[in-house]
């Protein structure tokens, strides 16, 4: 890679049923503010946990805005949280996540160019 855009560590606690709700997935989103811009997303997960991580068929396209609470995303991959995993993908590809529900989850995110 030639250029850091961000990197940033992540960590969540469970959360119970109750306060989950119903709800499968998180928000569907890409990580950059300038989204258009080729880039790789960069996913370590530090140690196992029960949520994953969901890619969507979506790629982001600046001329056609989206709100992706109304767009239906297809779900192409699910990805597991596994310690020393490292998932690599296309920064613009509208991706989200489940919360974990029984162990503490903790990913490292870097963008890259």
């Amino acid at each position: 890679f030639t250029k850091l855009l961000k990197a940033r560590a992540l960590f969540q606690v469970p959360l119970s049923n109750d306060v989950l709700g119903s709800e499968t997935y998180d928000q569907f989103h890409v990580d950059q503010n300038e989204p258009f811009r080729d880039h790789e997303v960069l996913l370590y997960y530090v140690n196992d946990f029960d949520g994953l991580t969901v890619i969507s068929d979506t790629v982001y396209n600046k001329d056609i805005p989206l709100d992706d609470k109304l767009h239906n995303f297809s779900v192409i991959e699910k990805v597991q949280g596994k310690q020393g995993r490292l998932l690599n993908f296309d920064g613009r590809i509208y991706h989200t996540a489940t919360q974990p529900r029984i162990n503490n989850k903790c990913i490292i995110n870097i963008n890259i160019i």
